[in-house]
């Protein structure tokens, strides 16, 4: 007994000290499941299209945390052993985890099966909401800029959540309700797909085509600041936007503030306004100048924008004529900080500073830190910054520039500032229909900080700075390009830049999708 019982007290009764140690010494507590959870929640699938499904289990020192899968259609889904289910045809099925350690725990989801979308044979039809979300979700996407570098070379991938947010006048009749789930769904945490149809009002009927008196009410006193906040709202990371339909967003701004991954396409940036009838350019009247851009991308908290495609979408004041004085509008798309973005066959009109790239002259000086492509993009009847850019790597190809300058304002096309490193090739300047002193380049550098342009191929010659005269590239573009024909410029590419009324096939296959 005392070798069995070594090291307990003597002072217990032996025969406690005998089952005690021998309890101790053939059993161990089993800890049961107490609850099991599938961790990607409900989901929506094609009909033959796969996900894989996880379990989490709890406590974390379960004896026994295996679970056994099921499905409760299996002619509309399957599920095998590790949680893989395969959608087979239209219906809903339930796919549950149960444990196996006996406690009879377990978790289940929701996954309907939606008949697969097969895209129509004609290019020119146009594509509902749904063939275009079939079509793409999930798809690398492919801008011919520098967006194709985001995420170290691996580039821009198209959202793959499992259902569509839809944002259209039939789901959303009231306009105040549609407003609030474009902007909630912008604004969301998880990965979104989302196609929009028609207006959205960003101002909730607090501006008009014919009214801007919101903007135009001021506190009493000097310096008159505006009593109205600019309407501004974020988009968050992992979005995808495609408008359909004339899909206008009106009347406020967009911001991709230190977040990745945006796409943004066929959508129509209207009127973002923001600001004042009185003369900003007078003392006492600082306050009120607009600070609405239609569309930014900035830095958030440290972590700089990257992962950025804007295709094919317009940008314009609407109704509203403004380009002498910019009382009532700032830009029309600021990238005050961002890497690895292309904007491509966009329709820039209508505005007077268009886009700004870098937006402080002490600040951003290290030209890598952004890296931007400009290509087929459509100016006319704008005044200057086409971009104005501080320290960028921007390559500037195949765009059309027509209509630059007014009375009164004669502008610029291309505005280097410091340590701005332009790469400027085959682009079409419409020289005959600028204002006699408007130019095709105006340099904001110094020789502390001269600007680099490297310019090939143009239509008319781009006069280099007076700091730095580029005769080689300075740096080499990283990814895939083609080099249309100068000449034909001015019909192609007003002929597809802008946003579009609907969405097809051909469309889509403007910008390879693989």
């Amino acid at each position: 007994m005392k070798q069995i019982c070594k090291g307990i007290s003597a002072a217990l009764i032996c025969g406690a000290l005998v089952v005690g140690c021998l309890v101790d010494a053939h059993t161990t507590t089993r800890v049961a499941v107490s609850s099991v959870s599938i961790n990607e929640g409900d989901a929506a699938l094609f009909e033959n299209e796969e996900q894989r499904f996880t379990v989490s289990v709890e406590p974390t020192n379960a004896a026994n945390k295996a679970v056994r899968w099921s499905s409760s259609r299996e002619e509309t889904a399957t599920v095998d052993e590790d949680g893989l289910v395969k959608a087979l045809a239209v219906g809903i099925a339930k796919i549950t985890a149960t444990a196996v350690d006996g406690s009879d725990k377990s978790g289940a989801v929701t996954v309907t099966v939606n008949a697969t979308v097969t895209p129509p044979i004609d290019e020119d039809a146009e594509l509902s909401p749904a063939d275009i979300f079939a079509l793409l979700k999930g798809q690398k996407a492919v801008t011919n800029g520098w967006a194709d570098m985001y995420n170290d070379g691996a580039g821009m991938f198209y959202t793959n959540p499992a259902t569509l947010a839809l944002i259209d006048d039939a789901t959303y009749p009231n306009p105040l309700d549609k407003r609030k789930a474009f902007t909630d769904a912008i604004n969301g945490k998880a990965p979104a797909f989302i196609i929009v149809s028609g207006d959205v009002d960003l101002s909730d009927g607090k501006v008009s085509d014919t009214d801007h008196s919101y903007f135009d009410e001021f506190n009493a006193t000097e310096p008159f600041a505006r009593k109205h906040s600019d309407i501004t709202f974020k988009i968050e990371n992992d979005k995808t936007i495609i408008g359909v339909d004339n899909a206008r967003v009106k009347f406020g701004g967009l911001r991709i503030n230190g977040r990745t991954n945006v796409i943004i396409r066929n959508l129509t940036f209207w009127d973002a306004h923001g600001s004042t009838e009185r003369d900003t350019s007078k003392s006492g009247n600082e306050s009120s100048k607009a600070s609405i851009d239609a569309l930014v991308v900035e830095e958030g908290a440290d972590i700089i924008p990257s992962g950025v495609w804007i295709d094919h979408c317009t940008f314009t004041d609407g109704t509203c004529n403004d380009m002498i004085r910019n009382y009532n509008h700032d830009g029309s798309f600021d990238i005050k900080h961002g890497r690895d973005i292309t904007v491509s066959w966009c329709e820039f009109t209508n505005h007077d500073k268009v886009m700004l790239v870098g937006s402080d002259e002490t600040k951003y000086l290290n030209a890598d830190e952004r890296r931007i492509t400009l290509h087929h993009n459509y100016f006319h009847q704008t005044t200057q910054r086409t971009p104005r850019t501080r320290g960028t790597l921007m390559h500037i190809y195949n765009n059309y520039w027509k209509d630059v300058g007014v009375d009164g304002n004669n502008g610029y096309c291309l505005g280097p500032g410091r340590n701005a490193e332009f790469i400027v090739e085959s682009n079409f300047f419409a020289v005959e229909t600028f204002k006699s002193s408007t130019k095709i380049v105006d340099y904001y550098d110094a020789s502390a900080y001269p600007a680099k342009v490297f310019a090939a191929d143009n239509n008319v010659p781009v006069a280099p700075s007076a700091h730095f005269a580029a005769t080689a590239k300075p740096w080499t573009p990283a990814y895939a390009y083609d080099l249309g024909a100068v000449s034909g410029l001015p019909t192609a590419v007003p002929a597809d830049a802008g946003a579009d009324k609907s969405v097809t096939a051909k469309w889509l296959q403007a910008q390879p999708v693989l």
